[in-house]
């Protein structure tokens, strides 16, 4: 009996399991996994050389075997009986495929085609999301609330569901094609308790529903702040700098700004749209020369964002002037130890510059700075709460009608050591992540021996926001999530906050930016 009759016996697909989409080539892909058993060069003897598997959406027969799909990636033929397998991605979802196999021998025989196998590759339905915040049996939610959920392999949008009831039977809310993972809404009554569940929907169709929630609105409406007035450049300003710096009103019971600057009154096509401004005044470019601009701000507080403000216009120089000199650093000198936790630090004026901003961080790099503080008018500032015995970076760029400068070079210093604050070998505390935050951010800690952790979160005015952890924690590594509420549940408004972390007898002190 020839090779190549012994190969159409035995090379036969006996099993075909469909399995769902994870990561396929695209969103309407699924994939199937095919069985055979390896038949040998000749008969039960020696080994095939290879396979040639194929597929297609029309049925194959050994004269359309050649024009169908090649499978990739197919193993080497194994030992004679052996069950042997590949598994096909991308395949169409909902549609017919059939497949076909045949082998070829060391001496270039090919078998004849093996027997067809069809089935329908379907995709994998979607998992049933989890719910994040507001936590479940939350109090004083606000009553235009932000309900934020996981996001679900394989969703490609979400149905939210908002009831006073669990049972959801006449829901206040039954919304769908949401294609991400938060949705904010409202008002609801004050004071009111409702229920929320999530389903997400894919290729592959609907997941369950989510475990239900409920969250309990609070007691009384706060007030949005009022519409900010914008006060320089003025309206119809011309010769304004290419690196301007925008100046509006405060805004009573306002804790951050957004600004937008734009070519065109209607804001269309934005060149800036930056939130969770804590300031009234925004220094940014450049801009190109001789052009108009036009800009707006809106304020937010915990009631709520305000209208926008009136929109103003301003027309650019026509040409560049030049910018001021980088400065240079004074005190601490490089390399200085022994400085203070509060230390002063002061650095030479710089012909042309109004205004300076400095940064402090533990790193050279800066990529997320303890301090970074702008509009400083002299050429000195006072840091406070640094921790002792460890070493600081910091830079100074300088700022005028003209614009900014490059950053000074560098400088490190060292604070005194103190024993009521020295760091255990191995301790840290991180810096939160990510940062800016939008709907969670975490801290991670490693002890090196148990200690007391306290954890708490201020405004810039000094007003304890949260108290994330006040507890003895063993040694090793701990982490925790901040969900971006205060004490009472309620979202914090966008703008920065100090995050203060005394662990055992060691403060730490680092910056969290959060932004809607």
């Amino acid at each position: 009996m020839s090779p190549h009759r012994i190969l159409v016996i035995l090379v036969i697909l006996v099993i075909v399991t469909i399995l769902g989409s994870a990561g396929v080539v695209s969103s309407r892909a699924a994939s199937v996994t095919l069985i055979w058993t390896a038949p040998g060069q000749d008969s039960l003897v020696g080994r095939a050389a290879r396979y040639d598997l194929r597929y297609s959406t029309q049925m194959i027969m050994p004269q359309n075997f050649l024009p169908a799909v090649e499978a990739p990636d197919l193993p080497l033929p194994a030992a004679p009986g052996t069950v042997q397998s590949c598994v096909l991605d991308g395949l169409p979802s909902g549609v017919v495929c059939y497949f076909a196999i045949k082998t070829v021998d060391q001496a270039g025989n090919w078998s004849a085609m093996s027997n067809v196998i069809a089935c329908v590759p379907r995709a994998t339905p979607a998992l049933a999301p989890a719910l994040l915040t507001p936590e479940d049996g939350a109090m004083g939610v606000a009553t235009v609330p932000t309900l934020v959920w996981q996001a679900s392999s394989g969703a490609t949008s979400y149905r939210l569901q908002v009831g006073r009831t669990p049972v959801f039977g006449s829901p206040l809310m039954n919304h769908g094609g949401i294609v991400g993972t938060s949705f904010t809404f409202g008002a609801l009554a004050n004071d009111s308790t409702y229920y929320w569940r999530v389903q997400a929907s894919g290729e592959g169709g609907s997941s369950a529903w989510s475990i239900v929630r409920s969250f309990r609105t609070l007691t009384e409406t706060l007030m949005a702040p009022a519409a900010t007035a914008l006060l320089t450049p003025e309206d119809g300003a011309t010769g304004v700098a290419t690196v301007p710096t925008l100046v509006w009103q405060a805004s009573g019971g306002a804790t951050s700004y957004r600004l937008q600057v734009g070519r065109t009154p209607v804001f269309g096509s934005l060149l800036m749209d930056h939130g969770g401004i804590v300031g009234t005044s925004f220094t940014f470019g450049a801009l190109a020369n001789d052009s108009t601009y036009y800009w707006r701000v809106q304020a937010s507080g915990e009631g709520g964002s305000s209208a926008w403000s009136i929109v103003r216009s301003f027309r650019t120089l026509t040409e560049t002037l030049m910018a001021p000199a980088a400065t240079v650093l004074l005190t601490p000198e490089d390399g200085a130890t022994g400085v203070a936790t509060g230390p002063t630090l002061a650095w030479q004026a710089s012909g042309g510059a109004t205004s300076y901003r400095l940064q402090v961080g533990r790193t050279p790099e800066f990529g997320s700075p303890l301090v970074d503080q702008g509009g400083i008018v002299g050429t000195s500032y006072a840091v406070s709460s640094l921790a002792s015995d460890s070493t600081y970076y910091w830079r100074v760029q300088a700022s005028g009608e003209d614009g900014s400068s490059a950053w000074s070079s560098v400088s490190s210093f060292r604070t005194v050591a103190g024993t009521a604050s020295r760091s255990l070998p191995g301790l840290s505390f991180s810096v939160p992540r990510p940062n800016p935050a939008r709907d969670l951010s975490l801290f991670e800690c490693t002890l090196p021996e148990a200690a007391q952790v306290r954890v708490e979160v201020f405004d810039l005015a000094g007003r304890r926001m949260r108290l994330l952890a006040d507890e003895p924690c063993a040694a090793g590594p701990r982490e925790l999530v901040f969900d971006l509420r205060d004490d009472r549940g309620r979202q914090l408004a966008a703008g920065v906050y100090l995050v203060r972390a005394q662990v055992g007898r060691t403060p730490f002190m680092c910056r969290l930016v959060i932004v809607h």
